[in-house]
C-alpha cells in the first residue's frame, strides 16, 4: 500500500497527519509506505483542490482538513477492502 500525503511541508498539520498515519499503519499491522508530496511541481500533478490531502494507492481519500487516528484507520481499511486484501 502506498500512502501519499500531499501539501506544503510548512503546513502545521502536515507532520501531525504523517504521524497519525504511521501510528495507524503500526496498529493495523499493514505493509505500507508513506510518501510526502511537498514540491509544488509534484503537488500540481494531483487533482486536489485543498491541502493537505491523502491519496492511498492512487485514490484520493481525504482533503482539506486534519485527520484523526480513527479516520486514518478507516481510510486504510476501506482501501484494503476495495483491493480485496482483507
Amino acid at each position: 500500500m502506498k500512502i501519499q500525503i500531499i501539501g506544503p511541508k510548512e503546513d502545521p498539520v502536515f507532520q501531525d497527519i504523517r504521524n497519525i498515519f504511521l501510528k495507524a499503519i503500526h496498529e493495523l499491522q499493514v505493509d505500507a509506505t508513506i510518501d510526502e508530496v511537498t514540491r509544488l511541481e509534484d503537488i500540481q500533478q494531483y487533482p486536489v483542490a485543498v491541502y493537505p490531502a491523502i491519496v492511498i494507492d492512487g485514490q484520493l481519500m481525504c482533503e482539506g482538513h486534519t485527520i484523526t487516528l480513527e479516520l486514518a484507520k478507516k481510510c486504510i481499511l476501506e482501501k484494503l477492502e476495495k483491493n480485496g486484501k482483507m
